[in-house]
């Protein structure tokens, strides 16, 4: 039979009840009668007359006689059919009226609102000093005493540091496994009044550099003085025979920090011993060999993850060609893995002289290279886009030709080539037949990739050196930077955010005591970029970079090197506090 639904349960004819009120008026016809066509007689009010007719009306089954003999034909009820004259009559439509309620109910959903107001008050977090690590002078295995396993260091090193703010302190770490006893230095900027922390205006950096002529340790190298990270992504260096290749971590916190090492190679990860649970102790700087984890590796990439303090991560890559040192290099951390991967600076100088050398036994590492490796699970395809650089010198900004034998209105045609990179191997990839330039490279792939280039220079085809360019994270709306000294420094802007960027470059010099500051506009297109000449101890504000990667680079007779640009660390925004329980209207 069917439901009052209309939907048949599947039972058969089923008796009416033998007792109980008549679910119709009593005074009803008989079956067969004729259907009364005369409305009701109209009785007193009784306040239950509809202003119109129900829209929730509900057809009742219609049981035949073959049911039940007595059975009556039922009618449509409605509001205005449900009106009787009688006590009975009025009882019977109070019971289907009650029926078509309890229907409705079954099927209309209800519309109360919750509405939660509680208490809510803003709590802004302490406001705490920004710090930054500057790597330090470089290091070797083995001292004058021929020690081997001795750590110590070489030279010394030129460091610049500059805040919005006075009172920026710099002290070495506690401790340093160099026998020197020279440890990285730490740079303070204590919180004051007037910097939140969540404060854009409030920016602390540094960079260093070092010109090294000691042994088989000979070249230029520069770093940026960085914020330290839980997670940290080194792509660079090399353990073959003549490649040495060292791992710092520094650890500026007051909490220990243990710190695990996953390295990858072109054949995919390397599993060694003494990876995993390394303690770096607070203020404290720990060297590690990575040939001693890894040795043979052509292309490594070094993933570095520490729980409980954070650490500062470099590499530091010295080579030596037969009896000739090749240069050495401060490798600093690339952005962590992306679909797109923007790398400014690549310089080439001198291209056919590289190209020449390289010839020789031992020099084939002298191409130019764009090292990517993607970590996940999936193969991908990368393309690479080198595209020349604008020169902002050229145009009456900066300091004209900088000396790094390219000159300001070299031109170059851009290039560009896929390749496939295997899930958790590592792949190099040569760039050949560059003019000489200044040039952004691009890596967009389908899946998250690393990524970071090598360039060399050469003189008097034995004298060499080379520098890593990482890929570094986009900076925020505002930026400043210092400039390390070194030969013909030049800072480069790239456009990662797929926009145009309206970017002011403010750069202030102290020139014998003259303090003198100079502004230049620029519009960068969604994948523009732009470089310009500065010189050492030159303060640089960027505006409008929000998405823009940029970077430090320098070029002399066999020295390169190249630093990063960052912005500070996100600081933490105010946090509601919620008081008493939600209330329900």
């Amino acid at each position: 039979m069917t439901d009052r639904t209309g939907r048949d349960d599947g039972a058969g004819p089923t008796e009416p009840p033998a007792t109980g009120p008549d679910p119709v008026e009593q005074g009803a016809a008989e079956p067969g009668a004729a259907e009364p066509t005369a409305e009701p007689t109209a009785a007193e009010p009784t306040g239950l007359e509809p202003e119109e007719e129900s829209s929730l009306e509900t057809p009742l089954p219609e049981p035949t006689g073959e049911q039940n003999p007595r059975a009556r034909r039922f009618r449509r009820v409605t509001r205005k059919g449900a009106i009787v004259v009688t006590a009975r009559g009025l009882t019977g439509a109070i019971a289907v009226a009650v029926a078509v309620v309890a229907i409705g109910a079954a099927t209309v959903v209800t519309d109360r609102a919750y509405t939660v107001d509680p208490p809510v008050s803003l709590v802004e977090p302490l406001a705490t000093a920004q710090q930054r690590v500057c790597p330090g002078p470089l290091l070797q295995f083995g001292d004058e005493s021929g020690g081997a396993t001795v750590v110590s260091s070489v030279g010394e090193v030129d460091e610049v540091v500059r805040a919005t703010e006075p009172g920026a302190e710099s002290a070495p770490l506690d401790d340093t496994d160099d026998s020197r006893d020279v440890a990285p230095t730490l740079v303070t900027l204590p919180p004051s009044s007037a910097s939140g922390p969540s404060s854009d205006d409030v920016a602390l950096a540094g960079a260093q550099s070092a010109d090294v002529s000691a042994g088989d340790l000979v070249g230029l190298t520069a770093a940026e003085c960085s914020e330290a990270a839980g997670d940290s992504w080194l792509v660079g260096g090399a353990t073959d025979v003549g490649r040495n290749t060292l791992v710092t971590l520094s650890n500026p916190s007051a909490v220990a920090a243990v710190v695990s090492l996953r390295i990858y190679g072109d054949e995919g990860e390397i599993i060694a011993p003494g990876t995993e649970g390394i303690t770096v102790a607070p203020s404290t700087q720990r060297v590690f060999s990575l040939a001693g984890f890894a040795p043979d590796l052509v292309s490594p990439v070094v993933h570095v993850s520490s729980q409980g303090g954070l650490v500062v991560a470099n590499l530091q890559q010295s080579t030596v060609r037969t009896l000739a040192p090749g240069g050495v290099d401060i490798v600093g951390t690339t952005a962590t893995p992306s679909r797109s991967a923007v790398i400014p600076g690549f310089r080439v100088v001198d291209g056919e002289d590289v190209v020449a050398a390289q010839t020789e036994t031992g020099f084939v590492d002298l191409e130019s290279i764009v090292r990517i490796f993607a970590p996940g699970s999936t193969d991908t395809t990368a393309t690479v886009t080198i595209t020349p650089e604008t020169d902002l010198s050229s145009s009456g900004s900066g300091d004209g030709d900088d000396g790094d034998g390219v000159g300001s209105d070299a031109t170059a045609d851009a290039a560009s080539f896929e390749v496939e990179v295997t899930a958790g191997e590592v792949t190099d990839i040569p760039v050949a037949g560059l003019e000489d330039g200044r040039y952004t490279v691009r890596v967009d792939s389908e899946e998250p990739v690393v990524a970071a280039a090598r360039v060399s220079v050469v003189a008097d085809e034995v004298a060499s050196d080379f520098m890593w360019l990482t890929a570094p994270s986009p900076l925020r709306e505002t930026a400043i930077a210092t400039v390390a000294p070194g030969p013909a420094a030049r800072i480069h802007l790239a456009n990662a955010s797929g926009e145009q960027r309206d970017v002011v470059v403010t750069i202030r010099r102290d020139d014998d005591d003259e303090v003198t500051e100079r502004q230049t506009a620029v519009t960068l297109d969604a994948s523009g970029s732009v470089s310009l000449a500065v010189r050492a101890g030159d303060e640089v504000d960027l505006e409008g970079v929000e998405g823009v990667t940029a970077a430090v680079t320098y070029s002399g007779e066999a020295q390169a090197a190249s630093y990063r640009i960052s912005s500070p660390g996100a600081g933490s925004s105010d946090i509601a506090v919620y008081r008493g329980r939600p209330v329900a209207r």
